[in-house]
């Protein structure tokens, strides 16, 4: 999903923010359960 995003986002600045908005709600909801969350997972 965010290899996909990531390309697109090439074309679309706001397809990086919102992906970035997610990885951010992604990594805060980990921390919340003590979930250790990868940014950097392909």
């Amino acid at each position: 999903m965010h290899r996909i995003s990531f390309v697109l986002s090439k074309f679309s600045p706001q397809l990086e923010q919102i992906d970035f908005k997610i990885d951010y709600h992604v990594s805060e909801l980990a921390r919340r359960f003590g979930v250790e969350y990868d940014k950097d997972f392909e």
